[in-house]
C-alpha cells in the first residue's frame, strides 16, 4: 500500500484550505464603496483655520473682486458691497450671512437612479482624470489628439470599475468644433456611463441646448432639475481676484436651469497665488468666498460646492504640478476647511506628473489618493487615469487606478472594534487546535468582508511569479481595458430617446459605433 509522506500531506491540506479560501472570494461584496467618512487626517489647527478664515474675508473686503457681469455688480452692490474702482469689495457680514444660507449636503444621481453620491459632510467620493487634451492610442502606445468615441470609450471603461464613483469627462474630443462640442460631449458622456457625472459647459449659449439634451434622457421638460445627473465643472474666478466673466455668465444661466455647481479656485502656488502655502489658501478662500455670496444672494441655499483647490507649481520652471507633496498637502487642507466651514467641498487630487505608469506615478498617485481621503474631500477630481498633470490618460491607467483608489478606500474605512472582532473565541480556538487562522471558519467568513483585493497587485512569491512568466500588470490592465470595451456598451438610455436626441441635435457618433464589434476601441486604426 503506497503511503503518502507527511510533507505532501501538510502540503494537500494547505492546498484543500487554500482552496477554501478563495473559494470565499466568488461573491464577493463591494466592502468600500462610495460615502465612507473622512475627515482623521488634518494638517491644520483650529486655530490656524479661524486665522486663514478671516484673512480671506480681510482680503476680500478691503480688496475685492474684478471683472464681475453687470447681473453679478448689479447684485452685489444692492446688497451692500462697495464699488473700489473697478472691484468690487464684499463685506465680512455678506460672507457670514452666505455661509448661514449656504446647502450644507445635496445628493447626485446617476441616471438609471440608483447610483446616488451624497456631496457634503466629509463623504468621500472618487471621480476620474478630466479634460485631458491627449490620450494613449491603446494599439500603438503612442499619444494623440482624442475623439468623440475615445471619450465615449474612455466614459465607458469608467463605467465599469467600481471605485471611481463618478465620471469626470476623461478628455476633450478635439475632432469637434466648438459648435458641436458641448452638446457632443454631453451625449457621449451620458451614453457611456449611468454614474453621476461632471463635464463643463463652455458658454452661456450652450446652456439651454445641453440642458433639452439632458430632459429627454431625464423623461421629458424640467425633469432633469428634479433629480440632476451632472454638475457642471465651473471656474468662475481667475486667480488673482478676478471673475472669469464668459464662466460667469454660464453659470448664471445653469443655476437659472437646475444645475448643482462647483465653484473651482484653481491657481498656482508662487504663480497665480502667493506663495506661502497659507497666503495660497487665503486668496483661493477669498475667491471661493466671492461665489458663494453671489449664489447665496442670487438663490438662498443653492446646491454649490466650495471647489477650494489650489495646484503645485514648481517656481523653477512656472510649470503645473499635481504630484507634489506641497499640493497634497494644499488639498489636503482645502478640504478641512470646506468641512470646518461646513460646505460641500471638491478638490483636485490623486493625479501625477509622471508620463508613463511607472515609479514616479505609483507613488504620486497613492500619496494623493490616500491623504485626500483621510482629510474627507466629499468630490475628489482626477483620481484616474492620467499623466503629466493632467495632459493626457491612459485606458490602462485607468483601470490600475482603479485598484489603486480600492486601497486608499479600504484605508479610509479603518479597523472594526467590537465584541466580535476582539476574535476572543477565535483565538482560544486556535491556540488549542491547529496553531494557525488560515482554515478557521471565522477567517473563511471574512475572506470577502475584511479584506480588499486589488486586480493587478501581484502577491505571489518570486518563485512562482518567475513560474508564471514574470507578468506584467501593464498587460494585465491592457487585456481588461480591452475586454470591458469589447463587451460593456451601456443601454440605460433607451433606442427611442436616443432617436428623438439625434433627430434634435447633430450627434457626431454613428449608433452602429455603439455596438459590439463595429470598430476598434481607442485606436485611429479602423476595426
Amino acid at each position: 500500500m503506497n503511503q503518502v509522506s507527511p510533507s505532501l500531506s501538510r502540503r494537500r491540506g494547505r492546498d484543500a484550505k487554500r482552496t477554501s479560501r478563495i473559494g470565499a472570494l466568488s461573491h464577493v461584496p463591494d466592502i468600500v464603496g462610495p460615502g465612507l467618512k473622512g475627515g482623521s487626517y488634518k494638517p491644520l489647527t483650529d486655530a490656524q483655520m479661524d486665522m486663514i478664515i478671516d484673512a480671506a474675508k480681510r482680503v476680500l473686503e478691503d480688496y475685492g473682486m474684478a471683472d464681475a457681469t453687470p447681473a453679478i455688480t448689479e447684485l452685489l452692490l444692492s446688497r451692500g458691497a462697495k464699488q473700489k474702482g473697478n472691484r468690487i469689495a464684499i463685506p465680512r457680514e455678506m460672507v457670514d450671512a452666505a455661509l448661514e444660507t449656504a446647502c450644507r449636503s445635496f445628493d447626485l444621481y446617476g441616471i438609471d437612479g440608483e447610483k446616488k453620491i451624497t456631496l457634503g459632510g466629509n463623504h468621500v467620493n472618487f471621480g476620474t482624470n478630466s479634460y485631458n487634451p491627449s490620450v494613449r492610442d491603446i494599439e500603438t502606445g503612442e499619444f494623440r489628439n482624442p475623439t468623440v468615441t475615445d471619450l465615449y470609450d474612455l466614459t465607458r471603461l469608467a463605467d465599469k470599475l467600481d471605485n471611481y464613483h463618478y465620471v469626470r469627462i476623461p478628455v476633450i474630443a478635439r475632432d469637434l468644433s466648438p459648435e458641436e462640442f458641448d452638446v457632443n460631449s454631453a451625449y457621449a458622456v451620458a451614453s457611456g456611463t449611468s454614474k453621476p457625472f461632471c463635464l463643463a459647459i463652455s458658454f452661456e449659449q450652450f446652456v439651454d441646448p445641453v440642458t433639452d439634451l439632458f430632459d429627454i434622457i431625464a423623461g421629458g421638460p424640467g425633469e432633469f432639475a428634479k433629480r440632476p445627473f451632472c454638475l457642471p465643472i465651473t471656474v468662475p474666478v481667475v486667480p488673482p481676484m478676478k471673475f472669469a466673466y464668459d464662466s460667469c455668465l454660464a453659470i448664471d444661466r445653469m443655476i437659472d436651469k437646475g444645475y448643482p455647481v462647483i465653484m473651482y479656485s484653481a491657481g498656482m502656488v508662487g504663480a497665480t497665488s502667493p506663495a506661502p502655502l497659507a497666503g495660497m489658501l487665503v486668496q483661493s478662500l477669498a475667491e471661493i468666498f466671492s461665489t458663494l455670496v453671489w449664489v447665496n444672494l442670487k438663490k438662498p441655499g443653492h446646491p454649490m460646492m466650495a471647489g477650494l483647490a489650489p495646484l503645485g507649481c514648481d517656481i523653477r520652471s512656472g510649470a503645473c504640478v499635481m504630484g507634489s507633496a506641497e499640493h497634497v498637502l494644499l488639498e489636503a487642507a482645502s478640504a478641512q476647511l470646506c468641512n470646518y466651514l461646513d460646505l460641500p467641498g471638491a478638490q483636485l487630487s490623486g493625479t501625477t506628473d509622471a508620463k508613463c505608469e511607472d515609479y514616479q506615478a505609483g507613488a504620486e498617485k497613492t500619496l494623493g489618493a490616500v491623504t485626500i481621503a483621510l482629510a474627507g474631500s466629499n468630490h475628489v477630481g482626477l483620481m484616474g487615469g492620467g499623466f503629466a498633470a493632467n495632459m493626457g490618460m491612459t485606458a490602462e491607467a485607468l483601470v490600475m487606478d482603479n485598484d489603486n483608489l480600492g486601497n486608499a478606500l479600504r484605508v479610509l474605512k479603518g479597523i472594526e472594534v467590537n465584541e466580535s472582532t476582539l476574535a476572543y473565541e477565535s483565538i482560544g480556538d486556535t491556540i488549542r487546535g491547529e496553531g494557525h487562522y488560515l482554515g478557521h471558519p471565522e477567517t473563511l467568513r471574512l475572506v470577502p468582508t475584511e479584506f480588499y483585493y486589488p486586480e493587478f497587485v501581484d502577491r505571489d512569491a518570486i518563485g512562482d511569479w518567475e513560474e508564471k512568466g514574470k507578468p506584467d500588470p501593464m498587460v494585465r490592465a491592457k487585456a481588461r481595458a480591452e475586454e470591458v470595451l469589447a463587451t460593456h456598451f451601456p443601454s440605460h438610455i433607451s433606442d427611442a430617446k436616443d432617436a428623438e436626441i439625434r433627430a434634435k441635435f447633430d450627434i457626431k457618433i454613428a449608433r452602429e459605433d455603439m455596438s459590439p464589434g463595429a470598430r476598434r476601441p481607442l485606436t485611429a486604426q479602423k476595426a
